[in-house]
């Protein structure tokens, strides 16, 4: 009987700390694929690797660990539990700060393609007219990298092959609201479905790639999905 008391004992601490470990990893979740990285941008930006660990370490290793050490009146018992929330509060704050320094900045169109721009990776101080530019879902700012002759006629003879960030797309100053370039954003996007109302166009993240779909009649970004 005393051996049943204790799996009970176990199980009850056991399913607690599962509960209490699955709302934090839950809240981070939520807030990483509703607000930092709305639509398919997790996925772009390899965000699920970092979700996982967290989810493996929190959720599943941290219970595991106090189902098995669990043990009324044990005296060690304080610290053993202590050791295990401390490992589980190093994972749950390292992805959340991985998480949160590596979410999207901005989605920079450029040549016939967006990319997927983070705060880190600018090279310059965000102007004012930039950082007014409305957030799309509350994540990144959809923006057009205006770019000078030079710069065009590099781009069109490097278009085909530019799947790693150019330079100039980091480059806050070049950036300007999508809606205010739209006729030549409309004659560069090349992914068009003929006859739609619907721009399809790639979007360049930093793990993967998908496609964007844009309004061509207001520029607004629509909807983003990993291929």
């Amino acid at each position: 009987m005393l051996g049943l008391d204790l799996l009970k004992a176990k199980a009850r601490a056991g399913l607690l700390h599962l509960i209490i470990s699955a709302l934090a990893v839950g809240v981070l979740a939520w807030l990483t694929l509703t607000v930092w990285y709305p639509d398919g941008l997790a996925t772009l930006q390899g965000v699920w690797k970092i979700l996982g660990l967290v989810a493996v370490v929190d959720v599943i290793l941290g219970p595991a660990l106090t189902v098995l050490v669990y043990k009324p009146r044990k005296r060690t018992l304080v610290f053993d539990l202590s050791v295990i929330a401390l490992i589980q509060i190093a994972a749950l704050t390292y992805g959340a700060w991985t998480i949160s320094a590596q979410r999207p900045a901005y989605l920079a169109y450029m040549y016939d393609r967006f990319f997927v721009v983070t705060a880190r990776d600018i090279l310059d101080e965000p102007p004012a007219t930039v950082q007014a530019i409305e957030a799309w879902r509350g994540g990144p700012r959809p923006v057009f990298v205006r770019l000078s002759f030079a710069a065009s006629q590099e781009a069109a003879a490097n278009a085909a092959t530019a799947f790693d960030t150019p330079a100039m797309a980091l480059l806050s100053n070049a950036y300007a609201p999508l809606p205010e370039h739209l006729d030549q954003f409309t004659q560069t996007s090349t992914a068009e479905a003929a006859g739609s109302p619907v721009l399809v166009i790639p979007v360049i993240g930093r793990q993967a790639q998908g496609t964007a779909e844009v309004d061509r009649q207001s520029g607004q970004l629509l909807h983003i999905g990993a291929n």
